[in-house]
């Protein structure tokens, strides 16, 4: 069974392997381990996973308004992201960590040091900084930027992970994190995003 069949049955319910120390992540909730994992696709199945993109280290399949994100090694999933799951559930304990976009030095709209993606063909580098730029001027925040998490791909077809760190557009600046996947395939593309959820958000780190 190849990882992304597995990936498919994992998405579908059904139990599949993954590594011990496997970590879904899904708007604001994490599970960790395979039997957490399995429940969590269990109670919110994901079947219409058309496109599939590849490549060392790295599977991501798309639907119409989800993905996932994969970490391999070898055939085996290591860690897994959820993007765009409209009610994810309520998060996990966790303390908040504090995180300072200045203070990281990570002053523009995109961060992305390409030596981070050595899957990513730099030559791709410009299509991925246009569907991010063209992400970022649809938000309604005070102010987002997007911070490359996963990135592969030449310059005809790839894709990418992205965190989305925004301040809110109230006079309390609230901040948030959320998580975006995009992809391109020729002149075609698609963007998907996790909902805003209204509460409180913990900021994760996500690298």
């Amino acid at each position: 069974m190849t990882a992304g069949d597995t990936l498919r049955a994992l998405a579908a319910g059904t139990a599949a392997p993954v590594l011990p120390a496997c970590r879904l992540e899904s708007g604001n909730t994490d599970h960790f381990g395979a039997e957490a994992i399995a429940d969590a696709f269990r109670r919110a199945p994901l079947t219409d996973l058309a496109v599939a993109l590849e490549a060392p280290g790295h599977l991501a399949l798309f639907g119409e308004t989800q993905a996932l994100f994969a970490d391999l090694h070898g055939a085996h999933i290591a860690r897994l992201w959820r993007i765009g799951q409209p009610d994810p559930g309520a998060g996990e304990p966790a303390v908040s960590v504090a995180f300072d976009t200045d203070l990281h030095q990570a002053r523009a709209d995109l961060f992305i040091a390409a030596t981070d993606h050595p899957a990513l063909d730099p030559a791709a580098l410009p299509r991925l900084r246009s569907l991010a730029l063209a992400l970022l001027a649809g938000s309604p925040g005070f102010r987002t930027r997007a911070f490359a998490v996963r990135a592969f791909g030449t310059a005809g077809q790839g894709a990418a992970l992205l965190a989305l760190h925004a301040l809110a557009a109230n006079p309390v600046r609230a901040p948030s994190l959320t998580m975006a996947a995009l992809r391109w395939d020729g002149e075609d593309s698609q963007t998907l995003c996790d909902p805003l959820i209204p509460r409180d958000l913990r900021i994760r780190i996500v690298a």
